[in-house]
């Protein structure tokens, strides 16, 4: 598991073994995530990373020119991991780590808003439909911004009825969900 872009493209990350293990996005469907993306987004401002396990996926905002982004992951052996992985990308200074459950964190952010909100629940935990609800109950998202979730490909979604779904990179077992806030 590596940076692929940006100004720590090639830095390989640390990722949490043993039986707690996260289940990090593979290289092959980060990059054909981050290339449909760039059809919509160039540098976000503010990035959120849910479920952030070794924390690849707001890295690699960071490293292709996010201004911000902030992790939340429970489970403080990965926390942990997140940030060694910051420090040997130098790009700690840009970020800041929560160390809390995912839902607890998005119902306590009180005027809050992100370019892009990442998800990366368990795979088939059917938490989907609850993150598109707090994030547009809370207003979480900046007009035009996006929320992008990952899932087992074998799984339905509910679809949102403020968030539009835009786009669905299936890579294997794995689809990524892009929605996209357009309402004012």
């Amino acid at each position: 598991m590596r940076v692929i872009a940006g100004t720590a493209k090639g830095t390989n990350l640390y990722s949490l073994t043993g039986k707690d293990t996260t289940r990090p996005t593979t290289d092959r469907a980060k990059q054909k995530l981050f290339d449909s993306l760039q059809n919509y987004i160039l540098k976000p401002e503010n990035v959120l990373d849910l479920f952030a396990g070794s924390g690849a996926l707001g890295i690699e905002a960071l490293s292709r020119g996010a201004t911000h982004v902030e992790f939340v992951e429970k489970n403080r052996f990965a926390a942990d991991i997140i940030r060694k992985n910051l420090e040997k990308t130098h790009l700690s200074q840009k970020s800041i780590i929560h160390v809390m459950d995912a839902f607890f964190y998005l119902t306590k952010l009180a005027d809050s808003k992100f370019d892009l909100i990442f998800a990366d629940p368990p795979y088939k935990s059917g938490f989907t439909k609850r993150l598109l609800w707090l994030i547009e109950t809370n207003k979480l998202l900046n007009v035009n911004g996006f929320f992008v979730v990952e899932d087992a490909s074998d799984q339905k979604i509910e679809l949102s009825e403020a968030l539009q779904l835009i786009n669905t990179k299936v890579t294997g077992k794995t689809t990524h969900y892009i929605f996209q806030n357009t309402n004012e």
